[in-house]
């Protein structure tokens, strides 16, 4: 038989080429079954891979359960629908995990990572891990309930078999944890060296899965970015909630057979309703989560701290400035003992502006306050810590919530910030101080590229807070 020119061209190169970039569907063995995902620019991806049942039907308000097995090949080359949120989008199944891979077989660390969004919007589809898979690193991007699907405590209104519903949001992040202690070998990655990190209410969820008991172990290393561990719904708050949900519904007992579009219009009427920002929270004070977090982090595994210098700039109304500060405003400190902090700020920056002033304590009550408590809780229960924080101001001359994000992500460079996850995330320790409550070394991430350590930044500022959060 006679080859042309081309099917000769392409006989040798496959005779050069290693098998493995030739094929751009891979496939990978889970105990669920087999997978086929995509190679994109030499690196193996699989989306919409399920690591739960859907949790619809009634499965709806539990808690997850293993993925079942399939048969053949499952197609993981999609993502999967998000979350329900915002009106009557995305899709109550939809806890299916993707990953990111480097092409080689081999044993490497492992990133899972939890998107913010106040745990009611948020989703996978728009975050890739590449820059971290391209770094040797295995890239988990996960899913979990949102709002009223996730974190409604429904206990008290639907009898015991609900009660703990408020925590399924963190009990599908464990899932995620679990899935990957039988499944992420098969992408190269390694069980024992898996760090999770997450921003804003991910950040939160993973001071969840850190104190979580039967969280424990899961994991080797954790990164919290504006994150905390005081945002809770205790019995008495979940309460509050419930009888939002009461008044409004004559039959609580039909809460699990509504459509989707009707119980997203409860989890609006909650928010719009709910004294304080962020009323979809983790539930403490069941067998799931008997403390706050920051009371019951164990300091077992290296933690890695940081938070943005303006946050609430994101979220400030210009013309909210005047005006005393609301509960709707606040997520952590009880509004009555506000207005003694607003005139502390006062005292303190007489010389800032209103709007400036108000920026300030509201990033510190609901992010950097927080933060610190965090780290300070885990760093006195023998854990390796380190805190940053990013200084760099954007065009409107604050740091804003999210402004460190495309520097992780690697989409900017400066600072090494990516270079930082990395390196901590394979192991190796951060190139600054660890963090304890007597010096408090930070990593100043400045304007321009600039770093420099600084012991307690803002300390007069920081002690404000003392006796409030």
């Amino acid at each position: 038989m006679k080859l042309d020119r081309r099917t000769f061209l392409l006989g040798a190169a496959g005779a050069l080429v290693p098998w493995r970039f030739l094929d751009d569907s891979p496939t990978v063995e889970v105990v669920q079954g087999t997978l086929v995902g995509t190679r994109e620019d030499g690196l193996r991806v699989f989306r919409g891979v399920p690591f739960a049942r859907p949790p619809v039907g009634p499965l709806r308000f539990r808690a997850p359960l293993p993925p079942s097995p399939w048969a053949g090949k499952r197609q993981a080359t999609k993502n999967a629908p998000k979350a329900p949120q915002v009106k009557d989008e995305g899709d109550e199944d939809c806890l299916y995990l993707n990953v990111w891979a480097p092409a080689e077989k081999g044993s490497y660390p492992v990133l899972v990572w939890i998107h913010g969004g106040g745990n009611v919007g948020g989703g996978t589809a728009g975050q890739s891990g590449a820059a971290f898979a391209r770094d040797g690193i295995v890239t988990v991007v996960v899913p979990y309930r949102l709002g009223v699907f996730g974190f409604l405590e429904l206990g008290d209104l639907l009898g015991p078999d609900y009660k703990g519903s408020g925590d399924n949001g963190i009990r599908d992040l464990q899932a995620v944890l679990q899935w990957a202690q039988v499944n992420i070998e098969a992408f190269g990655g390694d069980p024992k060296r898996i760090t999770i990190a997450g921003q804003s209410a991910g950040g939160k969820d993973v001071g969840a899965l850190m104190a979580a008991p039967s969280a424990r172990g899961l994991f080797s290393r954790a990164i919290m970015q504006s994150g905390g561990g005081q945002a809770v719904h205790t019995h008495a708050s979940a309460q509050v909630i419930e009888a939002i949900v009461g008044q409004n519904k004559s039959d609580v007992q039909r809460l699990p057979y509504l459509s989707m579009p009707e119980l997203l219009a409860i989890g609006h009427l909650i928010e719009a309703e709910y004294q304080g920002m962020w009323p979809f929270r983790v539930f403490v004070g069941g067998t799931f989560m008997p403390q706050r977090p920051v009371d019951l982090v164990t300091g077992k595994v290296p933690l890695l701290v940081g938070t943005c210098r303006d946050e609430s700039i994101t979220f400030m109304n210009p013309a909210d400035a005047g005006k005393p500060i609301r509960a709707k405003e606040l997520t952590n400190a009880p509004i009555s003992r506000i207005s003694a902090v607003e005139a502390a700020y006062l005292k303190s920056f007489p010389g800032m502006s209103e709007h400036d002033r108000r920026v300030r304590l509201i990033t510190a009550e609901e992010y950097w306050v927080p933060s610190i408590r965090f780290a300070e809780a885990h760093a006195k229960r023998k854990g390796d810590t380190w805190m940053y924080r990013f200084d760099h101001a954007g065009a409107n001359g604050f740091a804003a919530h999210g402004a460190e994000m495309d520097f992780v992500w690697n989409q900017r460079p400066g600072w090494n910030v990516h270079e930082t996850w990395v390196a901590f995330i394979k192991g190796e320790k951060p190139n600054w101080p660890q963090y304890d409550p007597g010096l408090r070394a930070t990593m100043i991430y400045g304007q321009g590229g600039t770093t420099s350590v600084v012991n307690d930044p803002n300390a007069d500022e920081r002690r404000l807070w003392d006796s409030i959060l």
